[in-house]
């Protein structure tokens, strides 16, 4: 889980911090589509399609023993700011309710992992705190192989030494649901991230469903990488700062071609559609993407 945890929340901090920098002094309602962010709304998108990628991995999320969602692996946040939360977290950091597994497929019946700010923080040698609270529940759905996730105000904070006010607030709230077969992986999205960084605050909403499927000759299996495949991923999709929100609609207009060596998309085609046209993200190469801006 834990490499996964990483991309995903690297993937929504590269994308909601992209966007605040970039921010203008337009208000708060939509932001119109132009040639002129559609560099800056390509980069968020195609975060989201690494997002989605994360979605769909074949492992069982684990909370037990550390903060796995907050690994950002001393990603750089921008402003000077690096964020990576303890190698060591507490031993009681988070409380578990009943583990039992009746099928023994690794998916616990009905878990609920709960992080208090009693047990969960965690003191640097130079006196920074990182504090998580919040809970995690993970339930198995029955005979079908998958999970569901529920975040509840799962919030993570980052106090520099002697701070009364976070300099780091993360949190987050929804639900996603995964299903599986050896041949293809489905996920439904519905949550938000809220990420506040030195007082400014953006937040992330995704009501997405994300479906990959396995390339010819390529089986699926639980606890083991994605193999080569394709993904597509569509639905609504909005970011939002105090001074500008982008409210898209994600549709997969050509396939998105998984590499299982680049670990990344290499090809295919996804639209954003939003107010005054279209940013259309293309993919020619690992991790290599242009960004077109289509006039409504």
């Amino acid at each position: 889980m834990r490499n996964t945890s990483r991309l995903l929340t690297g993937a929504i901090l590269a994308a909601t911090v992209g966007l605040g920098a970039c921010s203008d002094s337009s208000g708060p309602s939509t932001t119109p589509l132009s040639a002129a962010n559609a560099a800056e709304v390509g980069d968020a998108v195609a975060s989201s399609a690494d997002l989605a990628i994360a979605a769909v991995n074949p492992i069982v999320p684990v909370f037990t023993g550390g903060f796995p969602l907050f690994s950002t692996g001393g990603r750089s946040l921008g402003g000077g700011l690096t964020f990576a939360p303890p190698a060591s977290p507490p031993e009681n950091c988070p409380s578990a309710s009943d583990l039992t597994d009746t099928d023994s497929d690794g998916v616990p019946d009905n878990a609920v992992w709960t992080f208090s700010s009693a047990d969960c923080t965690e003191t640097d040698i130079e006196g920074n705190r990182s504090v998580v609270t919040g809970s995690v529940t993970i339930a198995d759905p029955g005979l079908t192989p998958g999970y569901d996730l529920g975040l509840n105000a799962l919030t993570m904070q980052y106090f520099e030494s002697g701070a009364a006010t976070p300099t780091l607030k993360l949190v987050m709230d929804g639900d996603w649901s995964l299903r599986a077969t050896s041949a293809a992986i489905a996920a439904t999205q519905d949550y938000t991230y809220a990420l506040t960084v030195q007082g400014e605050r953006v937040t992330l909403t995704n009501d997405l469903t994300v479906d990959f499927t396995a390339a010819n000759g390529s089986n699926i299996s639980w606890g083991v990488p994605l193999p080569n495949g394709t993904l597509e991923v569509n639905g609504a999709w909005r970011v939002a700062s105090s001074q500008e929100t982008y409210a898209l609609t994600l549709t997969t207009v050509t396939p998105l071609a998984y590499d299982a060596a680049c670990q990344g998309i290499t090809g295919g085609v996804l639209d954003a559609h939003g107010t005054g046209g279209t940013v259309r993200v293309t993919w020619t190469d690992c991790y290599t993407y242009t960004a077109t801006f289509i006039a409504d």
